[in-house]
Order: structure tokens, then sequence, then C-alpha cells
């Protein structure tokens, strides 16, 4: 059983001989001061569970060492010895946290009486501080696993949708790949937007899925240009964003991505569908995706022009060049900005790194991409140095054909 500590200040010598006595055959471990100078040096080295302390005494008086020791160590329970003309000053002590205060001469029983109580106060204290303390763990460790559950509940949500895009990509290769290459740039604009990982994962989904409408569509009507479709056809085009969003509101966890979908193809003007919706009542989602959509559509050569590219050099130059012509009117120029610098970055990175196949994979080689099994669950995150381990385990999957996506190295 640990023995507690009392630490007594007073300026009389014997006042402090006679309480070190009678506390020490009670069972306490007992300290003694004479001013309050040297209280305050013996509650920094000694850390006394109690302190019994005169009011006046020389160099420093009790009520400043109160307020000290309280600053210092709040947990230090003090006892005020007062005599009776000092009993509104004993009062103020205690508001300013002085567990009690005893008129002198103190009568010693009447003080053991009084440690007790301070003792059992501060237990409780240090108790409700430990439990506050454990609960604070508690609930950071339960917050900690509901979000580490919330993000894998996401991934698999994400992995799925990866999944039926691959299938679909059996039937139609533009489609899932269009799907994979606007999610990838809609969440690199929505990070260089600063917007939050609940926003950034919606606008991930709504971009995988902004075209499953489509398969409603007879493929020759999917695939080409509007010039060649009927009005009839060019309807039948403008309803897959509300058909998409039928199609995923059954599900709690895809309706908001229903949303961003039915208005990913609405314009600032009010032109576009199916809704007619201008300006902000556009949902932010909605007019990222559009944008990147159209970027895609334009650099893939699918369905918006004919025109003819006047080299790959320039393929860029020319698809910004078309898509700044609606800026403001169509697109939001600010997003048009954001998808630039995102794709600039990618050039830059790409000086850096360089696409390996799996069979030119080295032990010692640095990772600049995520390594995905088929279905998007992730296998090796990027910055892992390859051992031959991994080159042996990454060559036996891509054999059985259970690898996704290209692998980039970082150059030395």
């Amino acid at each position: 059983m640990q023995t507690n500590h009392v630490l007594v200040v007073d300026d009389e010598v014997k006042v402090c001989e006679i309480v070190g006595r009678f506390l020490q055959a009670k069972g306490f471990v007992v300290s003694r001061a004479h001013n309050g100078l040297e209280a305050l040096e013996a509650c920094a080295s000694q850390k006394p569970d109690v302190v019994v302390m005169d009011i006046r005494m020389p160099r420093m008086d009790g009520v400043e060492c109160l307020k000290r020791i309280k600053e210092t160590a709040p947990d230090t329970e003090v006892i005020m010895s007062t005599a009776v003309e000092e009993l509104n000053t004993g009062i103020s002590c205690m508001k300013m946290g002085a567990f009690g205060y005893l008129n002198k001469p103190i009568n010693l029983e009447n003080l053991f009486i009084e440690i007790n109580r301070s003792l059992e106060h501060r237990r409780l204290v240090l108790e409700n501080r430990d439990y506050q303390i454990n609960l604070e763990k508690k609930v950071e460790e339960r917050t900690r696993e509901v979000l580490q559950l919330n993000e894998k509940l996401k991934e698999s949500l994400l992995n799925s949708v990866r999944i039926t895009l691959g299938i679909l990509e059996t039937t139609d290769v533009f489609f899932a790949g269009h799907a994979k290459r606007v999610s990838i740039w809609a969440v690199a604009v929505a990070h260089y937007m600063g917007l939050g990982a609940q926003e950034v994962f919606d606008i991930e989904l709504a971009a995988l899925l902004h075209e499953i409408g489509q398969i409603a569509i007879p493929e020759e009507i999917r695939n080409a240009s509007f010039k060649e479709l009927s009005i009839r056809e060019i309807n039948m085009v403008k309803e897959y964003p509300a058909l998409t969003q039928r199609i995923l509101s059954p599900s709690e966890e895809l309706r908001r991505a229903g949303v961003l979908v039915r208005h990913h193809l609405e314009h600032l003007d009010g032109t576009g569908f199916p809704d007619g919706l201008k300006g902000d009542s556009i949902p932010l989602g909605s007019r990222i995706i559009g944008v990147v959509n159209a970027y895609d559509e334009l650099e893939s050569r699918r369905r918006f022009t004919s025109e003819k590219f006047p080299s790959d050099k320039t393929k860029d130059d020319f698809v910004f060049s078309n898509l700044r012509k609606h800026a403001g009117r169509h697109y939001q120029p600010e997003i048009i900005d954001k998808l630039e610098e995102a794709l600039a970055g990618y050039h830059k990175l790409a000086k850096t790194r360089a696409l390996c196949t799996v069979n030119e994979l080295k032990a010692g080689m640095a990772l600049a991409s995520d390594i995905h099994l088929r279905g998007g669950k992730l296998l090796i995150k990027k910055g892992a140095i390859l051992s031959d381990v991994h080159v042996a385990k990454l060559n036996a999957l891509y054999k059985m054909y259970l690898l996704e996506g290209d692998i980039y190295i970082w150059k030395s």
C-alpha cells in the first residue's frame, strides 16, 4: 500500500516538529519547510500529496505559495492554517483552490481528519480524471474503428463497381476505359480544388458509374457522333443520365453519386440536359465530371467533334482550346484550369517514372504507382521497394490474369 506524503510548512520550527512527529506516528511520510520558497522547492522535488501550510510566513506568504502550487501541481491538496483574525483570508484561500483551513493553534486530531478527507478528495479527482482519459481513449479507438470500417466499405463498394466495369469492358472497350479515366481525373481535380474526403469519394463513384445508363442505348447510337443521329436518337442519348440515376437510386450508398451523374451534362447557361439547370444549381461534383467527361470524349475522338488533331504533340492544346470555347457557357473556367494543372503535374511526373511490364520487373526497383489485383484491390503500395519474392509473386499473378492496370517504377 502506498504511503501518503505530507509537507508541513510553518515558519515556527517547533510547530513543524510537533505536527511532523504526530503525522509520522499516524503513518505518513513527512517533509518540512519554513517559508513559501522552501515549500515550492519541496513540492517540485518531492511531490507531496498534501501540504499543510501557515498563511503568515517570511520571504513568501502562504497565499502566494498556494497560488504557485496550484499553478504547477494542481493535484496537490493544500490545507491552510490561520489565526482567527485571518479567517477571511482562509476563506479566500479555499476559493483559490485550497481544500480547507484550520484555526491555530492546530488541533492535531482535527488535522488528521482533514488530511484524510483531502486525500479521499484527491483520490476521487484522480480516478475521475483517469476515467475521463480512458473514456476519451475508448471513444477515439471506437471512432478510429468506425472510420476504418467506413473506409473498407467504401473501398469494397469501389471494387464492386470496378468489377462491374471490367465485365462491361469485354463488350465495349471504350465504355469502361472512359469511365476509369474520367474517375481518375475527376478525383484529381476535386483534390486540386480542396474538396473534402466524402465529396471526393462521391465524385469518384459517380465518375465510374456516369455512363451505366447507356447500356440501354444500342451500341451504334452510343458510339456515333451527334451529327449522325436523328432527333429521336439524340433524345434517347439525353435520357441516359436520368436513367443512370434511376438505376443507382435504390442503393443508399449510391444515391449521392446518382444525383451527380444525373446533372453531369447540364450547362452553366441552362442549355444542358436532362433538367436544364443553370450555374451553381448544378452540383459542383457534376460540373467537375462534366468537364473531365468532355475532355476525355474530345481526347479519345468520341462523339463531340470530327475536327482533326493537328498532331499528337498538340493534342492537349487542341482539346483545351475546344473546352475553353465553351468556358463560362457550358463549363466552369476554374475546373478547366484545375484539370489542365492536374494533367501538367502528371506529365511532369511521367518524366521521372517509367512504364514497366511484369517481365521487366527486378528486385530493388521502387514502385511509382500502386499495384492492384483485378477488381481494384490494392496489392502493393506506391513507394515499395520490390524484392525477389514480390517479383515472383507478381509474375505468377500476371500469368493467371489477376493483375489490373499499368505498373510504373521510378527512374534511377
